[in-house]
């Protein structure tokens, strides 16, 4: 019974307060998981893009290199080759949030739109 009145009071919420913890929340964990996670081989060859900048390489558009060129400028480390992706990731989630346009949202609907979100890959750093 106890739980019950948990999942009550957490649906109850204002789902714009609700919307706005989840996205700090989603931005804070994939800021930790970029912070600690080693850079893998793909990523090294997009920070090398960073360090050439061009129009165009041979596999990807020239965003790539400036994204891993704009973190760098700002961090070092793993966060010089992933920061400028997690902050699109954030604004990527928000933006899908918009398309959806529902006209009556609530904590509910919020809580599942995250839950759908984390278990898509292509919103995993």
């Amino acid at each position: 019974m106890k739980n019950r009145r948990y999942v009550d009071r957490l649906f109850a919420l204002d789902w714009q307060k609700c919307f706005i913890f989840f996205l700090i929340l989603w931005l804070i964990v994939n800021l930790l998981q970029a912070i600690f996670t080693e850079v893998m081989s793909d990523e090294a060859y997009y920070f090398l893009y960073g360090q050439h900048l061009a129009w165009g390489y041979f596999d990807h558009p020239p965003m790539v290199g400036l994204m891993t060129y704009l973190s760098s400028l700002i961090f070092d480390g793993n966060l010089s080759v992933r920061f400028v992706t997690v902050i699109l990731q954030v604004f990527t989630i928000f933006l899908v949030w918009k398309t959806i346009a529902d006209k009556n949202p609530d904590a509910s609907k919020v809580i599942l739109f995250f839950i759908i979100t984390a278990s898509l890959v292509m919103f995993q750093v």
